[in-house]
């Protein structure tokens, strides 16, 4: 099966033989072969008794995979775990994603009805909506308009609904769905993708 797993994308591992409280996240470090991933746990527990079963979610820009797996040790730590694959279940995204960098700009009225504006880049953009980071945090209680500058000079321009948000450090991430975007946008934003 070929597949888009690469260093950095999320894992998610639920050993079989564990309570539903013991899920572990980690990092993809390598992708060795078409059925095998190094995950490093960082600081996730450490799963006991291995080489054991397990089932893993992988989560990437392109689909959501779904495998059961044997995990075994690839270091003395019990930190880095190597997966073994079984039949990896591929669910396509509804839309598209293009991992990009591209600047934009994200305006919008927080709770008090003062504006407040960010800049940034996309991590990666669909037809349907993208993943930002940006330098400063957005309105949390509505909508925001999103201008994506493309090589005409005439940015795409969107209204977005902010659906997750994360602070990493002094960056903020923001997952957005797209609310209202003119078909002529749309349209520019499918050539991109």
């Amino acid at each position: 099966m070929s597949w888009t797993v690469r260093r950095g994308h999320l894992v998610l591992i639920e050993p079989d033989e564990a309570d539903a409280d013991s899920c572990l996240t980690g990092r993809v470090e390598a992708s060795p072969d078409d059925k095998t991933v190094v995950v490093d746990l960082g600081s996730s527990p450490r799963l006991g008794g291995l080489p054991c079963a397990v089932q893993v979610s992988l989560y990437t820009p392109e689909a959501f995979y779904h495998a059961a797996a044997e995990a075994s040790a690839k270091d003395g730590t019990g930190r880095v775990v190597s997966l073994h694959m079984n039949e990896i279940e591929a669910i396509p995204r509804r839309a598209a994603r293009l991992a990009a960098t591209i600047p934009v700009g994200i305006a919008g009225f927080d709770h008090l009805g003062v504006f407040v504006c960010a800049s940034g880049e996309t991590i990666d953009l669909s037809a349907g909506g993208c993943r930002v980071k940006v330098d400063a945090p957005l309105p949390n209680n509505g909508p925001a308009a999103l201008m994506v500058p493309v090589a005409d000079g005439v940015p795409i321009v969107a209204l977005a609904a902010i659906k997750e948000e994360a602070q990493r450090r002094r960056v903020w991430e923001y997952r957005l769905s797209f609310l209202r975007i003119t078909e002529d946008d749309a349209d520019r934003l499918a050539e991109l993708v």
